[in-house]
């Protein structure tokens, strides 16, 4: 009887402080994850079933005595994860010949990873699986299934690694060989054209290896991290060191919210570093300031709305009123986030003195990407406003860096560049856009190597003679006419023609399905 008791008091109390440490979980949050040296959202070198929100984008560069790594990415859904990166090593530089040259630098490569969010965490771990670099020569070819669980600031992952993760001698028979024999078989060196897909390798091999680790947030900007880290050192594309350990440890800084520094010892055997960059437009929206419009002493109440809105780059098209709303039909470029034009809209009618119900029309190009004014609304309402549709003219200049990667002379050239962007409005639907540029300093006359001829599908080889005319004065970066039409309601066509790009001409059309104020259904967990 007593035993009973003690046992129900030690479940109450395990529910108790389970309960209360799992309100202060770091999930998915903004601030307590980070890309690893792949990109990846995880630790170190694995990855972790940790992901962030619809729109978060963000750049990692990673570096080492072993290899050099750019890596985009970016989470298209909260539930998808993709990245695409650049790598450079120079371990065992290799020699070869183009013409009557001769060069030898280190091997260079690009490649792409993905990562799919199974489940959110909840009274069970969330659940990940993914691929790294899993088309053409995968150099860090691997698969993965991951989990992670946290309580308060202490993250814990446990995953499940093929391929590249698949290292170290404490590894497991792979289990998915005991469902389809072909699994145990992992296809050798890569053949063919770069960029395929390489099916036969995915979660196969005879063995794989089981990799965790955990991570601790310590105050606002200090995030450390440890792991068992599996990352294979024989049979390897690249030569590293021998491992000394099997573990992997780092500590990562955080200097503002968007930018972090790291550090970590990799098993062992040397050290490397990280410089990320992430943005989340849900947070950064916030960042911006609300203009009032000066307003004039005989202004009514819809000039003084239709004056602010203008002031903070929101063009409006027409205004109805009915006797209990206000119906507004806006024209935007400008700003990317919807949530931020509905604050710019609630503000503009407030500074006005409007305090009737605003329905809103927004239309981005011709495309209506809101719309809340219905045929009752607008049978019952009077315009008080309606823009007359001229011919606008928008231009704007600044400089950039255009960057050239993984050339035959270099793994990376540039330039600084003046750009100057036009766009003429012809018609509401009816687009001409033009992109100049000049260069003010650059490196690309050091491109001496000429393309292999690969004729017809030579294009973007060429791309270094457009690059060594930098110096030539004004290019043209861009010369285009777009043309919007929306033949059904939902279907949007547009039609293209010119110089699309960097020496890139040609004609093309687009089809959009779109139903305005629906999102698309979230992933299934």
């Amino acid at each position: 009887m007593f035993s009973k008791k003690l046992k129900k008091i030690i479940n109450g109390s395990l529910f108790t402080v389970i309960t209360i440490f799992s309100l202060q979980v770091t999930a998915d949050s903004f601030d307590n994850n980070q890309y690893n040296n792949h990109g990846i959202v995880g630790l170190i070198n694995t990855p972790t079933a940790r992901s962030y929100d619809e729109g978060v984008h963000g750049v990692t560069i990673y570096g080492s005595d072993i290899d050099q790594k750019i890596t985009i990415t970016s989470n298209p859904y909260e539930w998808f994860e993709a990245s695409v990166f650049y790598m450079n090593t120079e371990l065992e530089p290799t020699c070869r010949g183009y013409g009557d040259e001769v060069f030898c630098q280190g091997y260079k490569d690009k490649g792409f990873n993905v990562k799919f969010r199974l489940k959110e965490e909840g009274v069970l771990p969330a659940i990940a699986i993914g691929l790294m670099d899993f088309a053409g020569t995968g150099i860090y070819s691997s698969e993965y299934i991951v989990s992670s669980y946290g309580i308060g600031n202490l993250d814990m992952h446990l995953g499940l690694g093929w391929g590249q993760l698949g290292g170290t001698n404490k590894t497991i028979s792979n289990p998915l060989g005991s469902i389809k024999e072909s699994f145990y078989d992992r296809q050798g060196a890569y053949s063919g054209e770069g960029g395929q897909l390489n099916f036969g390798k995915y979660f196969s091999g005879e063995e794989a290896a089981p990799f965790y680790g955990v991570s601790y947030k310590y105050g606002d900007k200090l995030l450390f991290q440890f792991e068992k880290d599996t990352t294979q050192m024989f049979d390897a594309s690249l030569l590293y060191p021998e491992r000394e350990s099997d573990y992997t440890f780092g500590l990562k800084y955080s200097i503002t919210d968007n930018f972090t520094i790291g550090l970590s010892h990799e098993r062992g055997s040397y050290s490397s570093f990280t410089f990320t960059y992430k943005n989340s437009p849900a947070r950064s929206f916030k960042k911006y300031e609300y203009k009032q419009a000066e307003v004039a002493p005989d202004d009514n109440k819809y000039e003084q709305l239709i004056n602010n809105l203008q002031n903070n780059d929101i063009g409006v098209r027409k205004v109805t009123e009915t006797s209990r709303s206000i119906g507004l039909d806006l024209t935007q470029f400008i700003h990317s986030d919807i949530r931020l034009i509905e604050d710019i809209v609630s503000k503009a009618a407030r500074d006005a003195g409007i305090t009737k119900e605003i329905k809103t029309d927004l239309n981005v190009a011709g495309l209506k990407a809101v719309t809340e004014i219905d045929e009752d609304f607008q049978k019952d309402a009077k315009i008080i406003y309606e823009r007359d549709l001229e011919k606008r003219f928008y231009n704007s200049s600044h400089i950039v860096l255009r960057p050239f990667l993984a050339s035959r002379e270099e793994f990376f050239k540039g330039a600084i560049l003046v750009e100057n962007n036009s766009e003429f409005i012809i018609k509401e639907n009816f687009f001409f856009a033009v992109n100049l540029k000049y260069s003010l300093a650059n490196n690309f006359e050091d491109l001496t190597f000429p393309p292999v001829d690969t004729f017809p599908a030579q294009v973007r080889s060429d791309v270094k003679q457009y690059l060594k005319n930098m110096n030539d004065g004004v290019l043209i970066g861009r010369m285009q006419f777009d043309y919007h039409i929306t033949p059904k309601p939902n279907h949007h066509l547009m039609f293209t023609a010119g110089i699309l790009e960097d020496f890139f001409q040609g004609a093309g059309a687009e089809y959009l399905y779109f139903a305005p104020n629906k999102s698309l259904p979230k992933f299934q967990q």
